[in-house]
Formats: structure tokens, C-alpha cells, sequence
């Protein structure tokens, strides 16, 4: 999207702006307002990675237990070995 805007010379400058949501995010921790977060963001343009961790994020302030990336909790100490061992099967 591009906006116009008219400075002091009489020249028209343009800019982009930033891509508009319909509406904002559903607040919730079901299975079934995290996907609809993902979809919304989705169509509104966003990167499908994006998307879901912004649904994510969105979820885990309304009080969802959902777990960080097991690789990312076990560089950071917050899971044990076996724990890795169990969830990746090495």
C-alpha cells in the first residue's frame, strides 16, 4: 500500500504503510482461536512463521501452557536430557 502526502515544494512524497488487520486478534487459549489468529494473520499478509508465533504469543498471555521449542528450552537449561531424548527419539 502507498500512501501520498504533498511537502512544502508541491511534490508528492510517497510511503508505504504498515498492512492493515480486519480486526484484532481473538483473545483465548483453544486450539480453535489460535488457528483463527493464524488464518487472520495470514490473509493480512504476514509470513506463515510469523503468523504462528504471533498467534502463539497471543495465546500464551491468555494463560495457555504451550511449551518454547524443545531445542531453545534445552540451550537454555529449562529441560533435562531425557526429556530431549523422549521428544526427538535419539
Amino acid at each position: 500500500m502507498a500512501a501520498s502526502v504533498a511537502s512544502s515544494n508541491n511534490t508528492a512524497v510517497k510511503y508505504r504503510t504498515k498492512p492493515e488487520r480486519e480486526m484484532p486478534l481473538k483473545v483465548g487459549k483453544s486450539r480453535k482461536t489460535v488457528s483463527g489468529n493464524i488464518s487472520r494473520e495470514i490473509k493480512a499478509g504476514r509470513p506463515q512463521k510469523h503468523a504462528v508465533a504471533i498467534a502463539l504469543n497471543k495465546a500464551r498471555k491468555s494463560g495457555a501452557k504451550i511449551p518454547k521449542h524443545a531445542k531453545v528450552a534445552r540451550a537454555r537449561g529449562l529441560i533435562s536430557d531425557a526429556a530431549m531424548k523422549k521428544h526427538y527419539g535419539e
